[in-house]
Formats: structure tokens, sequence, C-alpha cells
């Protein structure tokens, strides 16, 4: 599939889901068949009768609009256009780890340089050691390489994963990636990336943070220039004089710093990319829910045409679910107004918006045939009084109730990804979309 191929089809899905098809079918075709144009007197016509030409009508206008208007939302169905700020935040995480590797990698040629004028001096456990150093650290920057280049290969894709979880697993490979460049990078970023950490873990709700701070502040004391002068450092990058004598001791505590404040930030990264991913899921369970209550909307519209329905009727009918419709969607709304908007939810506050309507309408419609029919059985089940259209307002209104029940979990979820920022930043990102990836005190 090429990649023309693979926009056109994301941009399907994204039309989809924001206009239902379902819904789209069921408006045209109650238009159709109310509409007064006389059906053409051809046999093929008469054979399948007018309700059946109406719903073919519909399904076919439904189709040829869909295709039309998934041509100009080909562009979001690309890294750069479908969520802008994410692509932004993506580009400069990469751009920082090239930049952390360029110095690395330059930092390391100069010792490589200074280790052969005195390598006469050393002796032969030492040469060892410093080889089998040098391999482990070649491992981590070729790692860090891959996932460089895997990041900005994926960047420049195309489909139906960036209308999806495209943004969160790449954000998952840049944590990755800057938790395996701790070991290559010089002390004194290594310490700046760990006192970023020691803020994002003060005030958070990571349940083990209270156990991660103590390794964490032994680890930026291990690596700090004061120590250092009274230990050995194995890394080239680190400051302080060497000793024969205790340098297995130094050589196993900067080891171990290195791999405590790897483990903090792990631990970051997976609390606030798990509850990322979590608000992706729920958005994509609202979609499907709004794609399934069309469906029955357009099922419903079906038996009533099929059952030859008459037209003022369902004209009733279509003011009791549009009444609903309307009176949820202003109820959601009013409610969406305090929604946290520091905090990207990934379209869904979007989702419930586009979900309230077609379930409040739903509900009216439906809500009013079971009020009338218990009381009395008519052929006008949906006759317009004023009994009815507060019925119909009121049924349109209560699926607010528990949507706001869904919303109040996403903004408790918002707020633990919030609280794992520094108190001093006032968006959910960093510098660079922190919070998702990298912290900004990483960067250099």
């Amino acid at each position: 599939m090429t990649a023309r191929d693979n926009r056109y089809f994301g941009a399907l899905v994204l039309v989809a889901a924001i206009i239902p098809l379902p819904f789209l079918a069921a408006l045209i075709t109650v238009i159709a068949y109310l509409s007064p144009s006389p059906q053409p007197a051809v046999a093929f016509v008469n054979w399948l009768g007018p309700s059946t030409i109406v719903i073919i009508l519909g399904l076919i206008i439904t189709l040829v609009l869909w295709l039309l208007l998934a041509i100009p939302c080909m562009r979001f169905a690309t890294a750069k256009d479908a969520r802008p700020s994410d692509y932004e935040g993506l580009q400069g995480e990469v751009k920082a780890l090239e930049i952390r590797l360029k110095v690395v990698k330059e930092k390391d040629e100069a010792t490589q340089d200074n280790a052969l004028e005195h390598k006469k001096e050393k002796d032969e456990a030492t040469q060892d050691n410093a080889l089998e150093h040098k391999k482990a650290r070649a491992i981590v920057i070729s790692d860090v390489e891959a996932a460089v280049e895997y990041i900005n290969t994926r960047l420049c894709s195309q489909g139906l994963h960036w209308l999806s979880t495209g943004y969160v697993n790449l954000w998952d490979r840049v944590n990755e990636a800057d938790e395996a460049i701790i070991d290559v990078l010089p002390c004194e970023t290594v310490i700046e990336s760990a006192k970023y950490e020691e803020l994002r873990l003060k005030n958070s709700m990571v349940s083990e943070s209270e156990d991660l701070h103590t390794p964490l502040k032994k680890a930026i004391k291990t690596l700090s220039p004061a120590n250092a002068m009274d230990t050995v450092s194995s890394d080239p990058n680190c400051s302080g004089p060497s000793t024969a004598i205790n340098g297995q001791v130094s050589q196993q505590s900067e080891h171990e710093a290195r791999a405590n404040i790897r483990i903090v930030k792990a631990a970051l990264h997976k609390f606030t990319n798990e509850r990322w991913d979590g608000l992706v899921r729920a958005r994509n369970q609202l979609m499907v829910t709004a794609f399934l209550t069309a469906f029955f909307t357009y099922i419903l519209v079906i038996i009533a045409i099929l059952a030859h329905a008459p037209p003022m009727n369902t004209l009733d009918a279509m003011v009791f679910y549009f009444l609903g419709a309307i009176v949820g969607l202003f109820g959601r709304l009013f409610d969406e107004r305090n929604v946290d908007t520091v905090i990207d939810d990934y379209g869904l506050s979007m989702a419930r918006i586009i979900v309230t309507p077609l379930i409040s309408g739903l509900a009216a419609l439906v809500g009013v045939l079971f009020v009338t029919t218990s009381s009395t059985i008519d052929t006008t089940i949906y006759k317009i009084s004023l009994q009815n259209l507060v019925f119909a307002s009121v049924l349109g209104f209560a699926p607010n109730l528990l949507i706001n029940i869904l919303r109040s979990k996403s903004e408790v979820i918002k707020g633990q990804i919030k609280s794992a920022s520094p108190s001093d930043q006032k968006s959910g990102k960093g510098s660079s979309g922190s919070s998702k990836g990298n912290s900004s005190g990483d960067s250099g």
C-alpha cells in the first residue's frame, strides 16, 4: 500500500469518527423519505418498492459524501498535521538526543586519543577494563542511534496509526532512549537530569515516589564534582582524580548511581505513559460508542421506513430526536467548561462532545416512544405536545450524568499526569513535551 493510500484510508477513518457514518446515512435516508419527489416509472424501481429505493439512495449518497470528504482530510493522516504539538515535541526530543550523542562521541574520541598517549603506562588489567567499558558505551550509543533513526523514520510515515496510538508509542521509544543514554552522558548532564527528575517526584502521585527519592539523592551525591574529588570515576567524562587503590569501589558506585537514575526515570516514564495511553484508549472507546449509537439509530430509521411510517409522524420523531440532541449537547458544552485544558487529552474531550448528542437524541426518541405507548396505543406515537417535548428534553439531558462520571475519571488521570511535572511548569509538558518524553533538563 502506497503512502497516499495510507493517508486516504486514515482520512476515511477520521471522517467516519468525526461524522459517524450511520448517523449521516440515517439523516440522508429520512430526508429522502420525506422528499415529495416522485419515483421514476421504472420496472426495477417498482419491483424494489419505494421504501427500499429510499434506503439504497441514502446509502449511495452517504458513501459518495464519505469518499469526497476524506480527500481534504488526507493531510491529517500524517505525523506533522495530525497533532502538530506532538510532532514538534518529538522532533525537539530527537534533536536533543542527537546533540547529546554528538557530545558523547566527541568526548569519547578525545578520551581515546589521550588513552593512546598513556597506553604504555597502563597495566594489562587496566587496559582490559577500559576495553570492556568502551564496548559497553558503544552498545549504548548504538541503541540510542537506532532509536533516533526509528523515530525519524516513523515521523515521516503516514497512515491510520497517527489517529490512534502512534504518538504514544513514539513517546515510549523516546523515553527508552532517554533512559539508556544516561549510561554515557557526562556527569554534569546526568546530574542536571537527575535534579529535574527529583522535582518531578516531589509532588507526584507515583505510588513509590518516597522510595525513589533516597536512591536518586544518593546518585546525585555520588556523581557530584565535590564527591568525585574523594572517589574514583571510571567514566572519562566525570571529574575527579583516579587512584588504583579504590578504583573498583568507585567504579561500582558510579554504575549504581547511573542505574538508580535510570530506575527513577523509568518509573516516572511508566507512570505518565500509562496514563497517556489510558486517555487514548478512553477516547477510542467513546468513538466506538458513538458509532454503535449512530448505527442503532440508523436501524430504527430503516425499521420505520420499511413499516411505511407516515411522513408527518416521521417528521415529528425527528423533532424529538434533535430536541434531545440539542439539550444534551448544550449540557455537555456547559459541563466541559470546567475541563482542565492545560493537559492534552488526545481528543477525549471532543469525543465526549461528539457522542453526547447521539446518545441524547436516541434516548429522547426511545424515551418518548416508551412513555407514549405505555399510556396509549396510537398510530401517532410521536405526536408533538408539551408533555412529550418535556420528556424529550429531560431524557436528552440524562446521558450527561453518565458521561460526567467518565469525565471525572479522565480528569483524575490528567491530574496524575500533571503531578509528575515540576511545580514551576504551567503545562503538562516541558520545553519540548517533557511530560510525555524527556525532561527539558536532559538536553545538551
